[in-house]
């Protein structure tokens, strides 16, 4: 029969000035963990836990390029490059996966300008608290009894992952049957081919329209690189509709796309998808236009000194 070994971890005396190094303490992941979708992809397994991980455990305040920066509990200052080289996960994969959990309300991101942006960890007090959940058996290096009474609160170097405690609560996680959420939750319309949704289900997309949002919003930082983030669940939302509705494909969106941010004109108007829908047939014109004669795409000039139509004329 196994037995649980508890283990105590020595916290600071009582009073004790020495400072608590953060980010260098323990998580207690429960076992549990490994039955949630998010453990099947290993990759947004390592980044999700990195990020819990290297979140500040209590504010602090930080020199940085652009002056002294207050760095709050569950935030942290970092970049896609910085994240690449610490987990080792590929850019375009930190990139979708960032994506991803800012869209599920897992995380925010600020960006402060092209040096670095801060991350904050939604709801880090359920992934993190301060107070040591019931069920979680303390671990000691001293030679403890398995019966002794456990601390209301936690070591201050004991960092704790409980998914009983409510903290896989976004829709990445939550695929354990048996596992009861929280009323909110359990009130959400999940769309089964969603990837990305809102809480109400009346905007989402399937993984191929988020795609094909994300490649938009590239299109776009290419012509105005400072473009601010937008609402990716309202652009695959657009794309879907122009996908069901209009009868577009994917391959022909983004070709109209692109072919207007590279126009003179309309470089400057459809900027996203739900302008790209509403503009669609002027866009195709115009186009198609340019394809068959150039740019003006009207009637050739006139040549008032060809004599050309009088041919086999008698005068």
């Amino acid at each position: 029969m196994n037995t649980a070994e508890v283990i105590r971890f020595p916290g600071p005396e009582p009073g004790s000035n020495e400072p608590v190094i953060a980010g260098k303490g323990f998580a207690l992941i429960h076992r549990q963990f490994m039955d949630s979708k998010l453990y099947k992809d290993s990759q947004a397994v390592h980044l999700w836990l990195h990020l819990i991980l290297k979140a500040n455990h209590s504010s602090e305040l930080v020199e940085t390029d652009i002056g002294q920066l207050e760095v709050k509990r569950g935030e942290m200052i970092t970049g896609r490059p910085t994240l690449v080289s610490e987990t080792f996960i590929p850019d375009n994969k930190v990139k979708s996966l960032l994506r991803t959990f800012e869209a599920k309300g897992m995380i925010e991101i600020s960006s402060k300008g092209r040096k670095f942006s801060v991350i904050s960890i939604l709801k880090y007090d359920d992934f993190q608290s301060q107070i040591c959940p019931t069920n979680v058996q303390q671990m000691s290096n001293a030679n403890a009894s398995v019966n002794a009474a456990l601390s209301d609160v936690c070591p201050s170097d004991v960092q704790r992952l409980s998914i009983n405690n409510n903290i896989l609560n976004t829709n990445v996680f939550n695929t354990r049957p048996g596992i009861s959420l929280p009323a909110v939750q359990q009130d959400k319309f999940v769309r089964p081919d969603a990837a990305i949704q809102t809480p109400k289900g009346d905007k989402w997309g399937t993984a191929d329209d988020l795609r094909a949002a994300e490649w938009m919003f590239d299109t776009v930082l290419t012509i105005a690189p400072s473009a601010r983030k937008p609402n990716f669940t309202a652009w695959a939302n657009d794309i879907r509709l122009m996908r069901e509705r209009d009868d577009r494909t994917h391959k022909d969106m983004c070709s109209l796309f692109r072919w207007a941010t590279q126009d003179s004109f309309w470089k400057g108007n459809v900027l996203c998808p739900a302008t790209l829908r509403e503009k669609w047939v002027q866009l195709e014109i115009k186009r198609g236009k340019q394809q068959d004669g150039g740019a003006g795409g009207g009637r050739p000039s006139l040549d008032f000194n060809n004599t050309d139509w009088a041919q086999g004329l008698t005068l």
